[in-house]
């Protein structure tokens, strides 16, 4: 029962931020399309005219308060953070609204399959965090292809500036020869340019939607040249250099650290796999870990004891460099 109403709240809140978000595009055009036809700006229109105003300004204000509870602030910054860097073409709506059909994914397997209490609760939280887990991995292997292809991309660059280039004219070399991800913000980054936008502000854009810390720091790097001057490809060769060796010692601590993140691994999903069989062999285990007192404290103690280990071997196994 709780978890159909959880359910159904999931599902409300996330229909009401993407039709929210519907209807304030279809708004903006609207206003936009008035400004046009009467020849004012969008501020000049939607501004009233009228002698009794005040009425007007009031009920949109209340509006724009009902609309603010209706955003989802929390909800939508973490939708936002979570695709930060992934280049998946999804809205933060979107996205929430994924979780939310996940969440009813997950309740619908474990009514139809009639699941016993963990189990369905399992099932619901497999569905619920499929979608963040998904776009967490795909952003992880977006940032660690670009950060490959930044050695050979700052080759390019660097021998483009040698030979007279301008920036611009090298980064359209490097954009021709750079492929997907790397590649696309690349062009990306040149059609901004050729749009108007300054050529500071499409590069910051740039490293905020790669999310990637190497590509942050050779744009700290072109930026700081344009300021202050300087051999730009001398720079570009030191930065090649320091990303090839972070690179490479990543690589090395990926392949020692493997099997304690494997440990990882077994320690977090071994338990629940264990309880979880016991609870389709032995009904009765989980009736006394629900409804006996000594059984949710040692319930409570499991979870928190099998957090800590995951947490423990998390902290071991990520080595900052």
């Amino acid at each position: 029962m709780i978890a159909t109403f959880v359910a159904a709240v999931a599902v409300f809140a996330a229909g009401l931020a993407v039709g929210r978000s519907l209807a304030g595009q279809r708004l903006r055009v609207l206003t936009a399309l008035r400004a046009v036809r009467l020849g004012g700006t969008e501020s000049e229109v939607g501004r009233p005219v009228v002698a009794n105003a005040r009425p007007t300004q009031r009920l949109r204000q209340a509006g724009r308060g009902v609309g603010r509870a209706l955003s989802l602030g929390p909800l939508r910054r973490f939708a936002v953070a979570s695709l930060r860097g992934s280049g998946l073409p999804l809205r933060p709506e979107e996205f929430l609204a994924l979780c939310a059909a996940g969440l009813v994914g997950g309740w619908l397997v474990g009514t139809v399959f009639a699941l016993s209490g963990f189990l369905r609760l399992l099932a619901i939280a497999a569905g619920l965090l499929a979608t963040p887990l998904m776009v967490r991995r795909t952003c992880q292997q977006r940032t660690a292809r670009i950060s490959l292809q930044m050695g050979d991309m700052l080759m390019t660059l660097g021998n483009g500036l040698r030979a007279g280039h301008s920036l611009l004219q090298a980064l359209h070399g490097a954009a021709g020869q750079a492929s997907a991800p790397l590649g696309d913000e690349l062009r990306r980054l040149l059609r901004e340019i050729g749009a108007g936008i300054p050529v500071p502000e499409a590069l910051t854009r740039m490293v905020e939607r790669a999310a990637n810390p190497d590509l942050e720091l050779l744009v700290t790097a072109v930026l700081v040249q344009r300021e202050v001057g300087g051999n730009l490809a001398e720079i570009l060769d030191k930065i090649s250099a320091t990303i090839r060796a972070r690179v490479a010692v990543q690589n090395h601590l990926r392949v020692v650290t493997a099997q304690s993140r494997l440990s990882g691994w077994v320690v977090g999903l071994l338990p629940i796999g264990v309880f979880g069989l016991t609870t389709l062999v032995a009904p009765q285990v989980e009736g006394v870990l629900v409804h006996d007192p000594l059984g949710h404290i040692v319930a409570i103690a499991a979870i928190v004891l099998e957090a800590l280990g995951m947490l423990a071997i998390r902290r071991i196994v990520s080595i900052r460099y």
